[in-house]
């Protein structure tokens, strides 16, 4: 009699001392708080001309969640253009700032580098949905022009990166693919530090490449 109580204190010790090393060794596990992506529609692609492509780009000026990205891709397969508000607002925030921490960042030097055909000359027109039609505009047609108030003009004609000289003056095709991707959510400790979790809801963001065909 003696022996089974005993044997039954202590399994239930040891499985509250698992339990306990459980739960620590999940909340020093960093991977658990990490969002977590998953695609869920991918290669569905077609070739479609620029009649098709500048309808898109103004699809995302009216997605003020940031749900859609649309990729530029020339023939040698060079991303050289992104219309993406979520990244335009980082380079917006970050384009009147001067100090190293910011221009060392990896958005910061991807999208805000001058000479870059990704260059974003500060995205005056994030945020803003009548100056955000300028810039399409301007990269569909090649205008060298000022957008709103920034002393910054974008030079799509000079730089020789716009859509319609990418497309031959309009008889080039293009491969469109998109990919959806779905964001579960963030797992993470609540404003208390108390030992329940919060989880954040998932959101969807759908990428649409255009790649020029050779």
């Amino acid at each position: 009699m003696f022996f089974v109580l005993a044997f039954t204190l202590a399994m239930n010790l040891y499985n509250q001392s698992k339990q306990t090393m459980d739960t620590v060794m999940y909340s020093v596990d960093r991977t658990n708080y990490y969002q977590h992506v998953g695609a869920t529609n991918t290669n569905i692609t077609r070739q479609v001309g620029i009649e098709t492509i500048i309808p898109t780009l103004y699809t995302y000026v009216t997605n003020s969640d940031n749900s859609v990205r649309i990729n530029i891709v020339d023939e040698d397969n060079e991303l050289v253009q992104v219309f993406d508000a979520k990244i335009e607002g980082l380079v917006n925030q970050i384009a009147g700032r001067k100090d190293s921490e910011t221009t060392s960042t990896p958005i910061y030097k991807r999208y805000n580098t001058i000479g870059r055909k990704l260059y974003m000359y500060g995205a005056p027109w994030a945020g803003n949905i009548a100056l955000t039609v300028d810039r399409i505009n301007a990269y569909v047609y090649g205008d060298d022009r000022y957008i709103g108030t920034s002393q910054l003009k974008v030079k799509y004609k000079s730089d020789d990166n716009y859509l319609l000289k990418l497309a031959g003056n309009g008889d080039g095709r293009f491969t469109e693919s998109y990919v959806e991707y779905q964001n579960s959510g963030r797992i993470y400790w609540d404003e208390d530090y108390q030992e329940s979790l919060v989880q954040l809801e998932g959101t969807v963001k759908t990428i649409i490449t255009y790649q020029k065909i050779k």
